[in-house]
Formats: C-alpha cells, structure tokens, sequence
C-alpha cells in the first residue's frame, strides 16, 4: 500500500495531467487557482503538512487555501471547474472513505508507537540489569 504522500502526490499529477497543465511555481494565473483546487480537495483526506510535501508549498499554504475556498467558488471564475475536476480525481485516485483513510493512519501512528513504547522497555530492562 502506498503511504499517504505518495497518494497524495499521485492526485496531484493526475490532476495536472487532466487539466494540461504544467506544474509551474508561479502566481501567473490560472496556476494558483489549481493548486488552490487540488489542495482544498486534498485536505478532506490528508493533513496539511502531507499536502503541503505533495504539493511543494508550506502547510500554512494548505489553511491559506482552505480558509479562502468559499470565496473563491464563488467569485473567482474557473476556480470552481478546476475544483470540481480534482474532487473527483481525489476520490477516484483513492476510492475510499475519508474517515477509513484516517482510520488507516491513526493505525498505523498507533503499530509506530506501540513498536517505540516496546523499545524503550526493553532498554529500560537492560539498563536494570546493568551492574556498574
């Protein structure tokens, strides 16, 4: 199974590709209304600091993004296709619950940590068994 950035990078080229258009960090339009797109519909499945990674921009981008999104669907023209295109490319890329997704990661935090806990009780042990 791919981790959470590599989906979230697959999204976003497949979106790119759709669209024909190039993946350029630039503030000409009408980049900045895609990557403002795909981020906002990133951001139902993933954390921002993973969208951020996937998309080459800080997290703060990510809430940047978000907070503006209403505003945007209503009053920027071609914002609202761009963003439709990249909900269905999410949810066809992923084709899978949100919630299951996040479910799936707090798992897999939950086999990390439990793994680092086992770790330092087993230092811990050897440490009392050390005679200075």
């Amino acid at each position: 199974m791919k981790n959470n950035l590599e989906l979230a990078k697959q999204v976003v080229d497949s979106v790119y590709v759709i669209t024909d258009m190039p993946k350029l960090n630039t503030r000409r339009h009408p980049h900045p209304q895609l990557r403002g797109a795909i981020t906002v519909a990133l951001s139902k499945w993933f954390y921002s600091h993973t969208i951020g990674e996937a998309m080459n921009r800080d997290r703060t981008v990510v809430n940047h993004y978000k907070t503006k999104h209403e505003g945007n669907l209503k009053y920027w023209d071609g914002y609202k296709e761009f963003y439709e295109i990249a909900e269905a490319q999410t949810k066809a890329v992923l084709r899978q619950d949100p919630l299951e997704l996040r479910i799936d990661t707090i798992d897999r935090q939950i086999k990390h940590l439990l793994n680092e806990r086992d770790a330092l009780l087993n230092k811990d042990k050897d440490l009392k068994g050390t005679v200075l």
